[in-house]
């Protein structure tokens, strides 16, 4: 796994783990835009493992 991938899935990882937490704590809002950070930021992991460039703020 390339380096800035790695940086990218330890950022999904922070958002999933906090989605879970605001969703056992009914925070539906908070828990939805934590979900769809994870979600784009898999995608842009995805496409920095395959050399597509994205914008990143990593």
């Amino acid at each position: 796994m390339k380096a800035d991938t790695h940086a990218w899935m330890f950022k999904v990882e922070g958002d999933f783990r906090s989605a879970g937490l605001l969703f056992t704590g009914s925070e539906w809002d908070t828990c939805a835009y934590h979900s769809q950070q994870a979600a784009e930021k898999s995608l842009k992991a995805m496409l920095c493992e395959l050399d597509i460039d994205v914008s990143k703020h990593i």
